[in-house]
């Protein structure tokens, strides 16, 4: 069974064309790579993927349910989230819970209705969940536990790139897209990525 099938799709950018017509078929449990020159379409093709483009022509086909995770080339900057924030930023509502509860917790205002329903909320996401399992993967992804509270602004781009897969790899998509994965990474990480 195909998790996205891909149909004589095309897209242009104005008038420059820059998929004609591909037909794909991605099936469940294969690994992919995507090779072409630099401004051969690989890009565009995942964002078509993760629906942040749409086609002028032709038809993407999803199974029921499935989900994706797509890591882009080029890393968003960081804010003030630690290594492990980062990791476990798994939804905008469950960031914001997070976040709520936290201050909350740095008031000493814990016994609140606003801090328990946040909490009930957080629970049922499955919140409390994330973390344990962000820190094993983070561990797998050669990460120290002191690293788990640094801010991720303090990292290098690599460990930043590391971060972002991490979280990625908590939330187990059924289709994770990774463009260009090793681009601009710190030699260290490009090492680590080959093994």
């Amino acid at each position: 069974m195909s998790l996205i099938a891909l149909k004589e799709v095309t897209k242009y950018f104005g008038n420059n064309l820059i998929l004609d017509h591909i037909t794909l078929e991605i099936p469940e449990d294969r690994i992919f790579g995507i090779i072409g020159i630099n401004g051969s379409g690989k890009t565009t093709l995942l964002r078509l993927l993760v629906g942040f483009y749409t086609p002028n022509e032709g038809t993407i086909l999803f199974e029921k349910g499935v989900s994706t995770g797509y890591l882009p080339q080029e890393s968003a900057p960081c804010g003030e989230e630690t290594v492990l924030e980062l990791a476990t930023n798994i939804s905008v509502e469950i960031t914001a819970l997070r976040r709520l509860m936290k201050d909350h917790e740095g008031r000493g205002d814990t016994d609140t209705e606003n801090y328990h329903q946040a909490q009930f909320r957080f629970t049922e996401l499955g919140g409390y969940q994330f973390e344990p399992k962000a820190k094993r993967v983070l561990s797998g992804l050669a990460f120290r536990e002191s690293d788990f509270h640094r801010p991720a602004r303090e990292m290098s781009g690599g460990w930043v790139m590391r971060a972002r897969l991490a979280r990625l790899l908590v939330q187990e998509p059924d289709l994770l897209l990774l463009d260009e994965p090793t681009n601009h990474l710190d030699l260290e990480s490009l090492l680590w990525f080959q093994n």
